[in-house]
């Protein structure tokens, strides 16, 4: 009874039962949850109560914990009932005290936690998103499958590694500062990251925030991490795409357009705005794009729009427009039909691009066109046009045109010659020479010149030919050729070649015919002044030396005008000083003021030096001073200060024969213009600042 009063007493519901499970007491509480009362109960059974217990795991543990006088704890639910029990069993006497708790509510929210971490655990494992968990030490304490995959493993594998033993060392750095600044601050960060993983880029969307334990202490790093590489690549592909429409847009002065009849919507692209010169936030509307047309167009581009809207036709026009600034602009118009995106509802879309520059491009193409024409219809030399074929390694030549000159010269026609090769139009053997310098014309890819003997109706004829190619892509496609007749003038040179080596000739048997006799004459004179003291003897030597001078000046003045063909650096300087020591000077001087080098041919250069240093001591006497120096970028002088010679006879004294000096042969001045221009330059006479003679030389290879 004292222990009946006693469990009473108990919150929780007890029973107690003897060695054959029969109830021996049980209390009030007891009674409450299992409906029941003390006096239904007592001396049964407990399997008569609850006859479901029998032959099941519940049964096993009473029996076990009665057999053995041993303490058992387990859950129970009674599906007549519909609750949970905790119940506890533990040895009473000879029998046991079974003290149960209703936990009904308790067990249902653990069910109900049990079946949202199913839920969550799911989740997690079939998300494509990267869930993690990091310790204050940055190791993994968790990571779901999605976020192992990223590195090509199981969750496991990840589980207590950190990012160092994961990423390369700078995105380890990276996140490990981030995971720091989290810690510290507490406040969760959403950012884009690239990390390398195994190699490759990726780019992640992190969302990360502090982990916190149950006394709300940050313990670590929880994220969820997105692979947004794929959508990165996009993006940065979209902004490339539009980077480069706008260029397009700039460069080609090109823009797009969009009208939505349905909202009476029109839209321009940033090109349009510029086209039309104004600014980027302007909203047109479709009549204020139809305004800037010009006003004799307005009706033409309005028809097309509404023709567009109605009947679904396109247009493509070249129009004009007037710009917020007054300028007119040719521009061309496309539009056509279209619909709104996942909807049936008419749209009408185009492209506006202004075309003023290549208008004005192809009327000056044009302009040139005509002009070109002009110059090869009307031409004296001949025009030709040849197109270059490259066939593997080979080079193919085909005629193409012939202007009207090179007709009349040839007696071919552009019909006879168009498509056929040099060698189909002038056979074989000329045809491979002609071939042979279109050849190198392409291969210099540069103007080429040279002279060719090509046949005729009336003859063959010497052509001057320049070849010029026409460079496309670094290719020459195309050679245009001008042709002179230069017949005329190649057999006058011819004549004047065989006039001068028969002049050449005839002075070298002149020298030798003339030279013989006088040696021998004065050796005579030598021997009669030993023989004789005759006043005659002096005058005849002087005679026979003055012939001598004659035949050497006469010689010079034909050999010389040849064109010097090597030249190589000489001082002027060492030069003069060597031909002044040659000649008779008495107390004239010479003055050398710059240190110059010309490139020349010294033999003849010296037969200037010492003819004009004679010819300074002739006229300007015996204290004659005589100075040499540097013009000009090309141009030396020698002066003296002498007589000079006047203006009216500055050219004269250039001609053979001429001289003013006793005695004097009248050639030197014409040896020194003819090894001038056998060098290519021009010789002047000119005042010297002493009153003087000067001679300016021009166009002087001068070494800097």
């Amino acid at each position: 009874m004292v222990q009946h009063e006693a469990l009473n007493r108990v919150i929780d519901g007890t029973i107690i039962v003897d060695s054959e499970f029969r109830y021996a007491s049980i209390s009030q509480q007891a009674e409450q949850i299992l409906g029941t009362d003390t006096d239904d109960v007592l001396n049964k059974r407990l399997w008569e109560t609850f006859p479901d217990l029998t032959e099941t795991a519940v049964e096993e543990k009473l029996r076990e914990a009665m057999n053995k006088q041993i303490k058992y704890s387990f859950d129970y639910h009674e599906q007549d009932l519909d609750r949970w029990f905790d119940i506890r069993v533990c040895p009473n006497d000879d029998g046991l005290l079974m003290h149960f708790i209703d936990i009904t509510d308790r067990k249902q929210y653990e069910l109900e936690l049990e079946r949202k971490n199913r839920c969550f655990s799911t989740l997690l494992e079939n998300t494509s998103e990267c869930v993690y968990i990091k310790n204050k030490n940055g190791s993994y304490n968790f990571v779901n499958e999605a976020a192992a995959a990223v590195f090509d493993t199981n969750p496991d594998e990840v589980v207590g590694k950190t990012d160092k033993e994961l990423f390369d060392s700078a995105d380890a750095s990276a996140v490990q500062e981030v995971d720091e600044r989290i810690a510290e601050f507490g406040e969760a960060e959403t950012r884009e990251a690239v990390r390398h993983v195994n190699g490759e880029r990726h780019v992640f969307l992190d969302n990360k925030f502090p982990y916190r334990n149950e006394k709300d202490d940050i313990v670590g790093i929880m994220g969820i991490s997105r692979d947004i590489t794929d959508r990165n690549t996009r993006e940065q592909e979209l902004e490339r795409q539009e980077y480069l429409f706008g260029r397009v847009q700039e460069i080609a002065d090109i823009g797009v357009w969009e009208y939505n009849p349905r909202t009476d919507d029109l839209t321009w692209s940033d090109g349009i705005k510029r086209i039309h010169g104004v600014e980027n936030s302007y909203e047109p509307t479709l009549e204020d794009a139809l305004e800037f047309y010009h006003p004799e167009d307005r009706d033409k581009v309005e028809a097309a729009v509404e023709n567009a809207i109605e009947n679904g036709e396109r247009y493509d026009l070249f129009l004009r427009i007037v710009r917020t600034d007054g300028e007119t602009r040719h521009i061309r118009a496309y539009g056509e039909a279209g619909l709104e995106e996942h909807s049936d509802k008419q749209l009408v879309q185009g492209v506006f691009q202004d075309v003023t520059e290549r208008q004005r491009r192809e009327q000056a193409l044009r302009e040139l066109g005509e002009e070109y024409e002009a110059l090869i219809n009307n031409a004296e030399d001949a025009f030709f046009f040849v197109n270059v074929e490259h066939v593997e390694d080979e080079i193919e030549f085909q005629f193409d045109r012939l202007s009207p000159s090179h007709e009349a010269t040839s007696g071919l026609t552009t019909g006879t010659i168009q498509g056929k090769s040099p060698q189909e139009v002038f056979g074989d053997v000329t045809g491979a020479e002609i071939a042979e310098n279109y050849r190198r014309c392409v291969e210099a890819g540069e103007p080429i010149t040279y002279e060719e003997s090509l046949p005729t109706p009336e003859g063959d004829i010497i052509w001057q030919t320049k070849l010029a190619p026409v460079v496309i892509n670094g290719e020459v496609t195309r050679i245009v050729g001008v042709a002179r007749d230069v017949t005329d003038r190649v057999e006058r040179e011819q004549k004047l070649h065989r006039q001068k080596e028969r002049l050449d000739e005839f002075a070298s048997v002149v020298s030798h015919d003339l030279r013989s006799p006088l040696n021998v004459a004065q050796g005579r004179a030598e021997l009669l002044k030993d023989e004789s003291a005759s006043e005659h003897l002096d005058p005849l030597s002087k005679a026979l030396d003055r012939m001598e001078t004659i035949i050497e000046d006469t010689l010079t003045l034909a050999r010389q005008g040849n064109s010097v063909a090597e030249m190589q650096p000489i001082k002027i300087a060492d030069m003069a000083e060597q031909c002044w020591g040659l000649i008779e000077t008495t107390d004239a001087t010479l003055e050398v003021f710059d240190d110059i080098t010309i490139q020349g041919d010294p033999d003849r250069l010296q037969h200037i030096c010492e003819n004009l240093f004679r010819n300074a001591v002739e006229h300007g006497g015996k204290n004659v001073s005589v100075r040499i120096g540097r013009a000009g970028e090309k141009q030396i002088y020698f002066e003296d200060d002498g007589i000079g010679i006047p203006p009216a006879k500055r050219d004269a004294v250039f001609e053979p024969g001429h001289s003013s000096a006793s005695g004097g042969t009248g050639f030197g001045l014409s040896i020194v213009k003819r090894i001038a221009e056998a060098h290519g330059w021009s010789i002047a006479i000119a005042e010297s600042s002493d009153g003087g003679a000067r001679f300016e030389f021009s166009n002087v290879e001068i070494n800097d």
